[in-house]
């Protein structure tokens, strides 16, 4: 015995010093909480399962971090006594003896999850391999090998204890053999009995199934005893040997706090049954702390535990053990002495019955101590709660609702509504009133029933409602009433309808950048031609006019691709630090053109406004955008003013203004307001999709508004609109404030010299149509000119060509070779040799292939003959 102690003693010092290295680096924290759980199935599965419950704690709880601590069977009792943790998570046997030693009190149940239900309750299964005919029964395990988990195990050991003790089975005595793991994991005796290191074998219920599912064992091929002390309620639907005990109890200590017990309890109760942590867990969240007399009962009939010296002290021990020395002193004085002896028995019998009536008394009192202070601990968790909880009767019928949810409701006389039809209260369309009863009706078949309406307050404040609706069981195994948990998550209904119009809006931005390429093709070729023919053809010329036409509609063909790209957040640009207000003044005299003359037309300008990166063809096109269509907004004359301010804003900011996607920080303000018609609410909600407008046919192109929102959000900014009918609209644009020094001065002029010459240029595009534009086009400035149509042919050129290529003009995306790497590849032949690409993809195709980094020489599609030349020139002309 002596032996046993001392290796019992060394294993925990052992485990206590691993426990004090992994966890010692964070002890020093202040508000660090630490949960010690039993960690049945190991450590890593321990942690794997319940790391994410505490992070879910430490996001729930402000100002806390929570850990987990797994602890085998020998390390609990020691880490409570000495407080090394703050909550346990265990076996409810062992929570049963840490009441009764260390005071610890339950604060919620853990609801299990199994076949895809949720169980507060848990059961033992005793089995044997399927193929074993001579066990059919509890009494057939007699003379045979068992194995189970942990000698004080609950659902491991002791429930099945219980049922042989009562089917008139002593396993110490009449089994062959009664093992007990090493490791403690329940798996290990599912696989002694599967290898036939023991004949039979106990585990939790859910630990065939796991197992199972995981993919570990094949229940086919075990058999499980179906008898479980003559308990007809509460049954669960699958195989169980034994009664149901109440599940694992999360039970705060002494010294923890009962505020912060109380908030976790809170946060535990709230758990969402479909959640990653609850999934995690492999569970289906917490209740609220269920009553554990079956657990004492069960401990109280083996006599173990708390409870293992009960009896012990008894007139029979006393005659067993000594009735030599009773026999003869009857013998000796059986006449002088009989009198007192009787009186000596029967004072022993009354102080051991007073003893005992003592003993059941203060257990008693203590009980209905715990009782009292459980219904206070969950009537605080109740009024606390953010959410409306609301117990019914089985009809359906209000009767009982919490302060937090008598708030939410707008509820200011609560009397009105009892006994009345709780589904009026959160429904108020056919489709929600009949999710509700369906919910009700589910909950009532002992499921959980979920639904979500929309349902103003009393008061009239349009409010979404999440509900979650439970069961409440009596003591005999029937739903007694409904338990009602309402969530008011009409936050995360406005969220959401803002996220499907910004994926919306998202979506039709990629379809308009994705036709760029073909169009910028087509384009570049419709207008180069039409300048080269224009070239060849005498101003006096009939057909001079049409070929003008023919270039004019292939200009306004290619402003309208700029639009769509500008929409799609996808247009090229060429940022540059600016002063918006010098960019505002430079197109004053413009501005006050476009708009007529009964418009008053008034500049409000911060004197010291930030800089900001952005491009300025984009910043004016915005600004002229808007001021069109405020002008437009006032046919009857107004006045339109323009302002600029310097913000720092937060993110409540934004999101009080219906911006989802927001950064706090400085940014540059831009508005644009009018005094004119205004818009109501449904125009409002579409202003920004492209091609929508609001004026007559042929009157707009529906790319105004659409445009400006794509420029805004490709320059990271956000814009905000307010309207009303008749009152008139503010456009208010945010550009982030520049970050960087101011850049020397704006853009250089472009180059203005001679466009001819007579280098040798090789042409490589893969349409037919730009590449004969380009050729004929440098062919006309005097340039001699090879071509190919993918990079493999343009290598062969330059490998058959004997003279100097003095510039390489390549398309970016191609079929096979990329113009980047047939660019890296020929200057490794030919360093002299100069290179410009040219591309109509969109701005996130040409950055993916590196080419608007400094230094880089590019051409945008669609280009013009003379820009083409131009750019030629001004890159041959740098690089002599």
């Amino acid at each position: 015995m002596i032996k046993r102690l001392v290796i019992k003693f060394q294993i925990m010092i052992t485990i206590f010093l691993f426990t004090l290295l992994i966890t010692g680096s964070s002890w020093g924290e202040e508000n660090l909480i630490k949960i010690g759980v039993l960690a049945k199935r190991g450590t890593e599965v321990c942690l794997k399962n319940w790391s994410p419950t505490a992070e879910y704690l430490s996001a729930r709880i402000p100002g806390k971090t929570f850990v987990i601590i797994p602890l085998d069977h020998m390390q609990i009792y020691p880490s409570v006594k000495k407080g090394e943790v703050d909550f346990i998570l265990a076996n409810s046997n062992f929570y049963v003896e840490l009441e009764h030693l260390y005071e610890a009190t339950r604060i919620a149940t853990l609801k299990n999850r199994c076949l895809d239900s949720f169980y507060s309750k848990y059961w033992g299964v005793i089995f044997w391999k399927a193929d074993r005919k001579d066990m059919r029964q509890l009494n057939d395990l007699k003379a045979k090998t068992f194995m189970a988990t942990e000698e004080y195990s609950l659902g491991g050991w002791l429930m099945a204890w219980r049922e042989f003790k009562e089917k008139g089975v002593d396993p110490y005595r009449d089994f062959k053999d009664l093992k007990f793991t090493d490791t403690g994991i329940q798996d290990d005796v599912v696989y002694a009995v599967r290898d036939g290191k023991a004949d039979a074998g106990t585990v939790r219920y859910d630990t065939l199934m796991r197992m199972h599912a995981e993919g570990k064992i094949d229940l086919k091929n075990f058999s499980v005893v179906h008898e479980h002390g003559g308990e007809d309620v509460d049954c669960p639907p699958f195989p169980h040997s034994t009664r149901g005990y109440p599940e694992w109890p999360m039970a705060k200590l002494k010294h923890t706090p009962d505020e912060l017990a109380e908030k976790v309890a809170i946060a535990l109760v709230e758990m969402p049954a479909d959640s990653f942590v609850a999934i995690a867990a492999e569970c289906g969240g917490w209740t609220i702390p269920m009553n554990y007399q079956s657990v004492h009962e069960c401990l109280k009939y083996l006599k173990v535990g708390c409870y293992r010296d009960l009896g012990k002290i008894t007139i029979a021990d006393v005659v067993r053990n000594y009735w030599r020395w009773i026999l003869l002193a009857v013998v000796l004085f059986l006449i002088m002495t009989g009198y007192s002896i009787a009186i000596i028995i029967l004072n022993r019998n009354i102080k051991a019955s007073n003893e005992k009536l003592k003993l059941e008394v203060n257990e008693r009192i203590k009980t209905e101590e715990a009782l009292r202070k459980s219904e206070e601990f969950n009537k605080r968790i109740i009024e606390n709660s953010i959410d409306c909880i609301t117990i019914l009767d089985l009809d359906g019928r209000l009767e009982f609702t919490s302060e937090s949810g008598q708030k939410l409701m707008e509820i200011e006389d609560i009397s009105t509504y009892l006994n009345q039809p709780w589904v009026d209260l959160l429904t108020c369309s056919d489709d929600s009133y009949k999710a509700a009863l369906e919910a009700i009706s589910k909950a009532e078949e002992r499921g959980t029933g979920h639904f979500s309406a929309y349902c103003p307050t009393v008061k009239g404040i349009p409010k979404w409602w999440d509900t979650i609706i439970t069961p409440i069981m009596g003591k005999d195994g029937k739903v007694e009433r409904l338990l009602s948990v309402s969530r008011d998550i009409t936050g995360h209904k406005r969220l959401e309808a803002q996220f499907f119009q910004a994926q919306k809006m998202e979506a039709i931005g990629t379809l308009a950048g994705g036709i760029a390429h073909d169009f910028n093709n087509l384009l570049t070729a419709i207008i180069g031609n039409a300048q080269l023919a224009l070239m060849d053809v005498r101003k006096d010329e009939s057909l001079r006019e049409e070929i003008e036409e023919i270039k004019k509609a292939g200009e306004k063909a290619a402003f309208l691709t700029r639009q769509l790209l500008a929409f799609s957040r996808k247009q090229i640009i060429k940022p540059e630090v600016l002063d918006l207000n010098e960019e505002i003044h430079e197109t004053e005299k413009m501005l006050k053109r476009m708009i007529k003359e009964d418009i008053e037309f008034l500049l409000v300008l911060e004197p010291d406004l930030w800089k900001v990166y952005t491009d300025p063809g984009q910043i004016n096109q915005v600004v002229m955008n808007l001021v069109v269509n405020a002008s437009d907004a006032m046919p009857r004359g107004g006045k339109l003013t323009i302002e600029t301010a310097n913000m720092e804003l937060d993110d409540t900011y934004f999101r009080n203004r219906g911006i989802v996607e927001s950064a706090s920080g400085h940014y540059v303000m831009l508005a644009v307001t009018d005094n004119g018609t205004g818009m109501d609410k449904e125009t409002l909600s579409r202003i920004f999709d492209p091609f929508f407008t609001t004026k007559g046919i042929g009157s707009g192109t529906g790319l105004g508004l659409s445009t400006v929102y794509g420029i805004v959000k490709q320059n990271k900014g956000y814009v905000w609109v307010y309207s009303e009918p008749g009152k008139g609209t503010t456009f208010k644009v945010y550009f982030p404030k520049a970050t960087e020094d101011v850049t020397a001065g704006k853009e250089q002029e472009k180059f203005a010299g001679e466009i001819s010459g007579s280098e040798t240029v090789l042409i490589v595009e893969d349409d037919d149509g730009l590449r004969n534009l380009a050729k004929n086009a440098l062919r006309k400035y005097g340039y001699e000119i090879l071509e190919a149509e993918n990079g493999e042919k343009a290598l062969n050129v330059s490998e058959t060509h004997n003279g100097r290529i003095h510039l390489l003009l390549t398309d970016v995306v191609m079929p096979g070779m990329s113009g980047t790497d047939l660019a890296e590849k020929l200057q490794s032949i030919r360093p002299e040799t100069r290179v410009i690409y040219m591309s109509g993809y969109t701005d996130n195709a040409i950055v993916n292939h590196g080419i608007l980094r400094k230094g880089i020489n590019f051409i945008e599609k669609p280009f013009s003959p003379e820009s083409l030349g131009r750019k030629v020139r001004e890159v041959l002309d740098d690089g002599n």
